[in-house]
This record gives C-alpha cells, structure tokens and sequence, in this order.
C-alpha cells in the first residue's frame, strides 16, 4: 500500500482503536507505544514485530504501525430467547469481561472479533440452556457463570480471553411466573403446616414431662353445670313438705288413740313458692 493511501483512512475505522493497515512510519521519526498498548510493526505489509509499550524509531523505508489496545472490555449480549431442557422459551441477557492476550493474532485472525466472539457467546448459551431445565436455571443460577464459560469454544483462535461471563437476566414468561408463584406460595404453606406440628409435639411432650415429675396434671374431666336457682329452691321446699306430712300424719294418729290434750299442726300452704306454715289447735 502506498504512503498516500495509508494516511486517508476513512473516519469510520477510528471507533475501533486503530486503523486497518497501521499509519506509515517515517524514517527516523519516534514513535510512543503507551503501556496498555502493543504496537504491530508491519514493513511491505507484513509483521515484522510487536513494540512493547516505550519510544522507539525506525530508518528504513516502508514500515508502518497498528496498535492494538489490550485494556479488557465489557462482553455484553442483548436479550436472548432461548429454549431449556423441558420444553419452556426463557430470555436472558449476558454480560462479562474480555482482553486482548496475543495482538499479532487478534489482528489478523478475523476481521470483526467482537462479532466472532458475541457469536461465540450466543452458541454457548444455546448449549448450556439445551442441556438446563427451569427449575435447575433458577436454583443454579450462582453456577451458571462458570458452565457458560466452560462452554465457550474458539475464542483462542481470536487472540483474546474471556475472563467473566455471568447470566444476568432472566426473564419468565407470564405463564412460567404464574406456576413459579403457586409453587412458592405451597412451599411456604408446608412449611407453616411443618412447624404448626411441631409446635404441638413440642407440647406434648413438656405436658407429659410434667406427669411424670408428679406435677399437677390438668383436669380434663367435664365440668357438672351447676342446677338453676329455681329448681334448688322448688327441690327445698318439696322436702319441707313431705317432713311436714309426715309430722302431721303422725299427729293424727296420736289423736286417734286418745292424746287429744297434744297440740296438733296444720299443714297450710300458700303463695307461688309453697310455702309452709304450721299453728296450733
């Protein structure tokens, strides 16, 4: 590539860090490689060497200079809807941290390596939610990481690491939600149930290590109602009677037989509650 050419690159390479074909070197000129860089010195196109981070010069004709920035970045994948392993439709969104390990091959091994790798990432996830039920995705989650980062193929071939990799959205669908609640909501009924019985054994048994230390056990037996007012009083009163009828049969059979100077009662009664008077004749 000529001189010329190389120092009009279109604008649009600039976001990403460096300019396809490097900027030409001129003889004798410094150059700074700053520390979280490394500096691909092409000559006539081809790789002569990578500068470390420092100043360096070149005299001859025909090099020029990429740097590749080796500060890790932030991997992040957009929602994705993805099948488990029973059958339900689930989306997630992924995020993690890469870096540039080996500039030489990040460089030249394809053309978008945040594509290759966002691509990566999608397969791997696609694998791991294969292999991965609902149930096992919302338990495990903390564990997820570490399998998707496991499963990722192919990313040494770009140059690069991924050193992170984290589920960090999941999403049910409005069905899935539904039946999630109804399981909490039964676990948490168990559970009270569980601890109600418990409870009760409890005390039970303190009941029972009371007996057995001769405590006061308490009275289980049905407590007699006590009788009403009235029926004590009606049941008072007709024994009243009877004593008096008894007395007065009594009395009359002294009479009979002679003992006519003996004072005799008269039963009289009166009033709602019967009561019992007695006189003389």
């Amino acid at each position: 590539m000529y001189e010329g050419q190389a120092r009009h690159t279109p604008s649009r390479f600039a976001g990403l860090g460096f300019e396809p074909a490097g900027r030409p070197l001129r003889r004798g000129r410094w150059v700074i490689v700053h520390e979280w860089e490394r500096g691909l010195l092409f000559r006539y196109g081809r790789l002569d060497t990578v500068l470390a981070p420092g100043r360096h010069r070149r005299w001859g004709k025909g090099f020029s200079l990429r740097s590749v920035d080796t500060r890790p970045w932030i991997v992040g994948v957009p929602i994705q809807e993805v099948p488990t392993a029973d059958g339900a439709t689930v989306k997630l969104t992924v995020a993690g941290q890469a870096r540039v390990t080996d500039a030489a091959v990040y460089a030249a091994a394809v053309r978008n390596t945040e594509q290759a790798l966002y691509l990566a990432v999608q397969v791997a996830l696609r694998e791991l939610l294969a292999a991965t039920t609902v149930e096992d995705l919302l338990t495990g989650r903390s564990g997820l990481g570490g399998r998707l980062l496991a499963g990722l193929r192919g990313v040494e071939a770009l140059g690069i690491t991924v050193e992170q990799l984290e589920i960090k959205d999941i999403i049910l669908s409005g069905e899935l939600k539904k039946a999630q609640t109804e399981v909490l909501v039964a676990r948490a009924q168990g559970l009270a149930a569980l601890e109600r019985g418990a409870w009760g054994n409890r005390r039970a048994a303190r009941i029972g290590e009371r007996g057995a230390d001769g405590s006061r056990q308490p009275d289980t037996a049905p407590a007699t109602p006590a009788p009403a007012t009235g029926s004590v009083n009606r049941s008072h009163s007709n024994d009243r009677y009877a004593s008096a009828r008894r007395s007065s049969d009594s009395r009359r059979e002294a009479v009979g037989t002679g003992e006519a100077d003996q004072p005799r009662a008269v039963l009289t009664q009166s009033g709602p509650r019967r009561l019992l008077s007695w006189s003389s004749r």
